[in-house]
């Protein structure tokens, strides 16, 4: 007989809700990891997991541990984000500079996607030791 009180059961439901969510999001990342809407929504799954975690912590006993991979997840993730709102930016701005300033912006644009590139190995390295990467 299952003696698992239901709020921890309906509690441990919607964690794992959320972690479908984030596999979703890090699986679509995996198939095109250059893809900033993808890094966007991998954070985002990982903030709404995190939040879930961090409210429902006393109801389910492994929720501390989680919370902290999520979290290393989500800088680690951000750290490509980062890059790739900056890199918009300076697209947007490159089409309204002045012809001078256009060699600043491809080396500040080279460097930021070199950048990118390995916070996005890193990135994909982490997932694939925490226990949202693939099987």
């Amino acid at each position: 007989m299952d003696r698992t009180p239901q709020s921890q059961t309906w509690a441990q439901t919607l964690i794992d809700e959320q972690i479908d969510s984030v596999k979703q999001a890090l699986d679509a990342y995996c198939c095109k990891p250059g893809a900033a809407k993808r890094v966007h929504r991998v954070r985002k799954a990982l903030a709404r997991l995190q939040s879930v975690l961090w409210d429902l912590a006393r109801t389910a006993p492994a929720a501390g541990a989680l919370r902290e991979e999520a979290r290393s997840l989500y800088r680690r993730a951000g750290k490509v984000r980062d890059a790739d709102v900056l890199l918009d930016r300076l697209r947007a701005y490159r089409d309204t500079a002045s012809h001078e300033d256009a060699d600043a912006i491809a080396a500040l644009c080279a460097g930021l996607r070199k950048r990118r590139r390995k916070a996005g190995r890193r990135f994909q390295k982490a997932v694939a030791r925490s226990r949202f990467g693939r099987a």
